[in-house]
């Protein structure tokens, strides 16, 4: 996150701590200015810090003195929104420091402020690395057919996801949609021309990824990734590294199909 505006996957990903260190400041701060926004997702820290410590066996539940501050403060909030609004904006910051301070620690991870946060996977490689293994298993399953057609009209009209145009030689070999936390999700299996198959994943999101597909290791594979007009896109599989790499730099330059 590098001062893109907030969205709702941005603040999931903060209650369910997702998000590195920068990240996380720039959610709180986000949160400092719209307490309607931090209200909601304040309930929502509360409700996953409960659900974290009743799935532990013998684990204490929060203390009563920070689950009361919690609902005086969203109850005051409601009770006079105008008046309360830079108070509760203050106040909102505190009880959301304490909760993360509490999350850190029930997960083992003691809060320092000399130790930076750990860096996350992003949800995009996770739910890309998910279809992958899905399209996979498909592959190797006789009663799953496959669907090596793609209609880019189609699947833009019913979920706004753009499809790339692929690259002359380039044949499709299956089109799947997947549920996914930025809802529907496209996972398209080619054939490359690299002896083995290239998956890319396709969903509509913001990130902090470039248009210039950038590389990383995911579990020991490596991806692509980057971003273009409100798409996310995740390249995996190929017969290398750097033919993933460039066939993920041919796909980012290419129109929409």
């Amino acid at each position: 996150m590098t001062g893109h505006p907030i969205t709702e996957t941005d603040l999931q990903a903060y209650v369910d701590d997702q998000l590195d260190a920068a990240g996380r400041l720039e959610v709180a701060d986000y949160l400092v200015r719209h307490p309607e926004a931090a209200a909601r997702i304040l309930s929502d820290l509360r409700a996953a810090e409960a659900m974290r410590c009743l799935a532990r066996d013998g684990a204490a539940l929060p203390s009563a003195r920070l689950i009361q501050a919690a609902t005086q403060l969203d109850g005051a909030f409601r009770r006079n929104r105008r008046v309360m609004r830079l108070r509760w904006a203050a106040s909102i910051a505190v009880a959301l420091a304490s909760l993360a301070g509490v999350n850190a620690y029930h997960n083992g991870r003691a809060p320092s402020l000399s130790t930076p946060a750990r860096a996350s996977t992003p949800i995009y490689v996770e739910e890309a690395m998910m279809s992958h293994r899905t399209a996979l298993m498909r592959r190797q399953m006789r009663s799953q057919v496959e669907t090596p057609h793609l209609d880019a009209n189609d699947i833009r009209a019913a979920t706004r996801i753009r499809v790339p145009r692929f690259p002359d030689g380039w044949r499709l070999l299956d089109v799947q949609l997947f549920p996914s936390d930025y809802g529907p999700s496209l996972q398209v299996v080619m054939d490359g021309k690299q002896q083995a198959p290239l998956f890319l994943f396709a969903a509509v999101g913001t990130s902090e990824l470039s248009r210039t597909p950038v590389m990383r290791m995911s579990d020991g594979t490596p991806i692509a990734c980057w971003a273009r007009d409100g798409m996310i896109y995740v390249l995996s599989g190929g017969r290398s590294a750097q033919a993933l790499k460039d066939a993920a730099l041919d796909l980012a330059d290419n129109k929409e199909a």
